[in-house]
C-alpha cells in the first residue's frame, strides 16, 4: 500500500491545484531532490515564472554535493529550464539573476552552450530587464556565467587560456554572444555601484 501511494504521487496531476503564491511556499518547503520532483511532476503545468526562478533556486539550495542528488538530476534540471522558457518573458531582473545563479551553483554548465535556446531567450529578456537591474542581480549574474564557463573548461583558471584577460570579460565571451550585453552589463554594474550599501549576515 506504502508503495502504491508513492506512485501515486509521483503521477501528473491532471489539474493546476496550487496557486502560484501557495506553490512557491510549497517548493521551498521541499526536503530533498524527491520531494522537488514530486512537486514538479504534479504542477509543472501551472508554474508561472516566479515557480521557476523559485525551483531552479531551491534545488540549489538543497545541497551542492552531487553525491546527495539523483542520478538523473541533470535530466531534472533540464525540464525546470524547459517548463521556465516560455516564461522569461515575465521574468524580472531578480528572477534571471536567481536562475543561472542556481545553474552554476549546481554546476550545471550546459546552459553556457552556444546553441542553448533556453540561453538565447534568457539573453534577450536580460537585455530589456537590464535597466531596473540593482547591483546585487548583476553581480550575480558575472558571477554565475564566470563560475560555470570556468567550470566548463575543465577549470583551466580564471583567464582561460594564454591570454590573461579580465576575467569577467574573458568568460563572458564564451556564453554571451552579444559583445554589447557584456558591456552593458559592466556598465550597469558601474551605475548601481555607487547606490549600493553594504550587507552583513549573521
Amino acid at each position: 500500500q506504502q508503495q502504491q501511494q508513492q506512485q501515486h504521487r509521483l503521477m501528473p496531476h491532471p489539474f493546476c491545484t496550487l496557486d502560484p503564491p501557495i506553490l512557491t511556499y510549497r517548493i521551498k518547503q521541499c526536503k530533498d531532490w524527491h520531494d522537488a520532483a514530486v512537486l514538479f511532476a504534479q504542477q509543472s503545468q501551472c508554474m508561472n515564472h516566479i515557480n521557476c526562478a523559485a525551483m531552479m533556486t531551491h534545488l540549489a539550495q538543497l545541497g551542492t554535493c552531487i553525491r546527495t542528488r539523483p542520478v538523473n538530476w541533470r535530466s531534472f534540471v533540464a525540464q525546470v529550464l524547459a517548463t521556465s522558457k516560455p516564461q522569461l518573458s515575465s521574468c524580472s531582473p531578480r528572477q534571471l539573476s536567481n536562475m543561472v545563479w542556481g545553474l552554476a551553483t549546481l554546476g550545471y554548465n550546459d546552459w553556457t552552450s552556444g546553441s542553448s535556446s533556453w540561453t538565447a531567450h534568457w539573453q534577450e529578456q536580460l537585455q530589456r530587464q537590464l535597466p531596473t537591474a540593482n547591483c546585487r542581480d548583476i553581480a550575480n549574474i558575472l558571477w554565475a556565467v564566470a563560475t560555470s564557463v570556468s567550470s566548463s573548461s575543465g577549470g583551466r583558471g580564471w583567464a582561460g587560456g594564454s591570454r590573461q584577460e579580465p576575467l569577467v570579460l574573458q568568460q563572458q565571451q564564451h556564453v554571451l554572444s552579444d559583445g554589447r550585453l557584456q558591456q552593458e552589463l559592466l556598465s550597469a554594474l558601474h551605475r548601481e555601484l555607487p547606490n549600493s550599501s553594504p550587507q552583513v549576515g549573521f
